[in-house]
């Protein structure tokens, strides 16, 4: 189980850190959940948490996760209307040399034209 990827929900929470003493600071946790065998996905997810934090109780933990996946899926929908910007705007850079500084440009300073079927 320790490759598959897990959504952090109560009930996985409580499986893997449900003996944890509370309060627990991060540490503690992360010890706890890698000792009950929890899949290497949860333990990431853990260490992205907020070091200088207690948690209180299991819900304070699993709230702390659904937040981080809220935070991580609002990234993503977000994510693809910049990558689209990114290569419109590399596609506008890509026209915009200046005379003799394109990707044609020469050791010294020299320029060339590529043409269709070779050089000029």
């Amino acid at each position: 189980m320790r490759g598959e990827e897990v959504r952090p929900d109560k009930p996985i929470v409580r499986r893997y850190l449900g003996d944890a003493n509370y309060p627990a600071d991060l540490r503690e946790l992360i010890s706890e959940a890698e000792g009950n065998g929890a899949p290497a996905s949860l333990v990431e997810r853990l260490k992205n948490l907020p070091t200088d934090v207690e948690f209180s109780d299991l819900s304070e933990v699993a709230e702390a996760l659904e937040r981080q996946d809220e935070s991580y899926e609002g990234q993503a929908r977000s994510r693809p209307e910049a990558a689209s910007k990114a290569q419109q705007d590399g596609a506008a850079a890509a026209h915009a040399w200046p005379m003799g500084a394109g990707p044609d440009a020469l050791a010294g300073g020299e320029s060339r034209q590529v043409v269709a079927g070779g050089f000029p």
